[in-house]
């Protein structure tokens, strides 16, 4: 098959754009079956494209999708639907989708679409079938964002010589039925499950959303961040018999028996049972059967006690030992990831039952803190430090100097001091190229661990098994790349039910050599309209892209670095974080407490603990 029948073949397959490119390059079937991922980027395809692409050939050697030359039959003919169907689906499946779109959507816009366009459309309706059919609480038809839907016809035309419109019909007020009331707590539960949540690190979207993002971004095909649809982890810290015998005081639930019962859930259980974990979607399903299972039969109105919740995320470790946190954290259950202090999937999980249902929420009664009021004394002359001069013969006498000093810039920390306060003060914070700052750091939190040693094996893995069509596969710089990669795999507290894309020049700004940093680091401070600090500034050579050294701004302070690797830099920036106490990156911020929680294992307070999107991600790389 030459390059013309191919993308006759592929027509309806793929986008048609992506078909002129293969087009322009001269493609045949031989060629196209050959094409891998890196070749793609050779030719320079859009990462989305290349993904497409690699599943085609993948479904085309399973047998799945089968490439036949339309040019003999009518081109403004729909390609059979069995054999150009791009999701999975036995026949009646396929036909209930058809007959579902074409109750609901115009039929006008469904002639207008080809098959490829058609594929998403379907998987919505199959979706929502699903969910209907196993009794989950869903919106009584499906949802297709931006698709135009058929005109309800509420004022029918009479037929008569008048012509006049029928007239309303009026419902007469009775009596509130216990069917009634059964049908409005329904409907409100499902208008409940529909609504968007507050930003939340874990289960903020419902099974509704998770079948419309199919419509808006195929998961298979563009997304795959997780990789494979089920991972295992290598190693657990705890077994089932430790972790039966931890807090013996809690409740215990058959899960595996809930699970059981439910009809989509079911079909989980033998792979939970081997260890194996989910992506997030079938996650939240999972532990949202479980939830409602225990207060359906336990509770009253869904209003759990905090032992029945947390007993719940014990029990779910317990039959399972993979859904178990990774990292010990002092003064955590391995199950605090999933309810913890009332946070967690459990707690969240509760809310929304406890919303759908209208149930009356316990008020917690607020404790106020007190407020430690501490005296702090130094035998230092912090004036007289500042002013010894910071080179080669003074370095230990002024490391011993700050070193001594700590506690009152923990002192300086609490009250709240800014960055140009506290270098005006510490004016040695900024000497020796960092080897202060990160002296300081290691004063603040002496059991943490180096997250550049920890991080660097796994880059090469994230970028293998990580995927993003939105992140630029054209950048070259590879830590920064994995970086973006994990970053937009976690959640943002900025957008509800999206993901922001990390932004890079909250990182690092590159400017070539010759740039002068004081004035660039200042006009950018004045037209920056959000200030974002700490950040990096990354020296190129005049005539080429290497990386002659870094600085690190702080305020109107630039501090150099030197000729370090990025990842160093990196762990610069969220070290004067920490030292400096201010906020992190509003993109990275998630990233930046995955690396806090689960790299460094740095806790703030003694109620910090690893946020569960965290969790999920060290989970992720651990069995990569």
């Amino acid at each position: 098959m030459d390059a013309d029948a191919l993308a006759r073949s592929l027509e309806g397959l793929l986008p048609s754009e992506l078909i002129k490119n293969l087009k322009a390059q001269c493609i045949d079937q031989e060629c196209f079956m050959g094409l891998t991922e890196q070749t793609l980027k050779l030719f320079d395809f859009p990462m989305g494209h290349i993904i497409l692409i690699i599943k085609l050939i993948g479904r085309i050697e399973d047998g799945k999708q089968v490439l036949v030359d339309h040019s003999s039959t009518n081109n403004h003919q729909t390609p059979d639907k069995s054999t150009h169907d791009l999701h999975t689906g036995s026949a009646d499946e396929l036909d209930d989708g058809h007959d579902i779109l074409r109750q609901h959507v115009s039929a006008k816009y469904l002639s207008t679409l080809t098959e490829y366009e058609l594929s998403p459309l379907r998987e919505i309706c199959l979706r929502w079938k699903r969910m209907s059919d196993s009794g989950f609480p869903c919106t009584a038809k499906p949802y297709f964002p931006g698709v135009p839907l058929k005109e309800l016809q509420q004022n029918a035309i009479v037929s008569g010589a008048d012509n006049e419109p029928r007239p309303k019909r009026r419902t007469p007020v009775t009596h509130t039925t216990e069917g009634d009331t059964q049908r409005r707590s329904l409907r409100s539960e499902r208008a409940q499950l529909m609504r968007p949540a507050e930003s939340s690190d874990s289960d903020h979207s419902d099974l509704d959303d998770d079948a419309n993002d199919i419509g808006q971004e195929n998961l298979e095909s563009a997304g795959a961040r997780w990789g494979s649809r089920r991972y295992k982890v290598p190693a657990l810290p705890h077994n089932q018999e430790a972790l039966k015998a931890m807090s013996p005081s809690l409740p215990a639930y058959n899960v595996e028996e809930i699970l059981l019962g439910d009809n989509i859930s079911k079909k989980f259980v033998p792979d939970l049972k081997e260890g194996f974990l989910f992506e997030e979607k079938t996650r939240k399903l999972l532990f949202r059967v479980i939830v409602k299972g225990v207060c359906d039969k336990f509770t009253r109105e869904n209003n759990p006690t905090k032992d029945i919740k947390e007993g719940i995320a014990k029990s779910i470790t317990v039959a399972f030992p993979q859904f178990q946190k990774l990292i010990n954290v002092p003064g955590k259950m391995p199950w605090s990831h999933i309810y913890g202090n009332n946070t967690g999937h459990v707690a969240n999980i509760v809310k929304r039952l406890q919303s759908a249902s209208n149930a009356k929420q316990p008020k917690s009664k607020k404790v106020q803190k007190k407020k430690q009021t501490s005296s702090t004394t130094c035998t230092i002359d912090i004036a007289a430090l500042a002013l010894v001069m910071p080179d080669r013969v003074h370095r230990m006498e002024i490391l011993d100097g700050m070193s001594k000093s700590f506690e009152l810039r923990q002192a300086d920390r609490s009250k709240g001091l800014s960055i140009t306060e506290l270098i005006t003060k510490y004016p040695h914070l900024l000497s020796y190229k960092g080897e202060v700052i990160a002296a300081e750091f290691k004063l603040m939190f002496p059991n943490a661990e180096d997250m550049p040693v920890k991080i660097q094996p796994l880059i090469p893995k994230v970028i293998e098994h990580f995927q993003d069509p939105k992140i630029n596969p054209a950048l070259k710089d590879d830590t920064l790349k994995a970086f973006m990669l994990m970053a937009s795999s976690l959640p943002h507290s900025i957008r509800r039910k999206t993901i922001a894309l990390p932004q890079e020049d909250d990182l690092v700004i590159r400017v070539k050599l010759g740039v002068d940093i004081a004035s660039f680091v200042d006009e950018r401070r004045a037209d920056k309209k959000k200030a974002v600090q700490p950040y990096l500034i990354a020296v190129q050579g005049a005539l080429s892209e290497d990386v002659l050294q870094f600085f690190l701004v702080l305020d109107s302070f630039p501090m150099e670095l030197g000729r370090i690797p990025f990842i160093r830099g990196i762990d610069w920036v969220l070290k004067a974080c920490c030292v400096f106490n201010v906020h992190y990156p509003a993109s990275w911020n998630q990233f930046f407490r995955f690396c806090q929680t689960c790299l460094y294992k740095v806790f703030i307070s003694g109620e910090d603990d690893v946020p569960p999107s965290s969790s999920q991600l060290y989970t992720r790389l651990m069995s990569l």
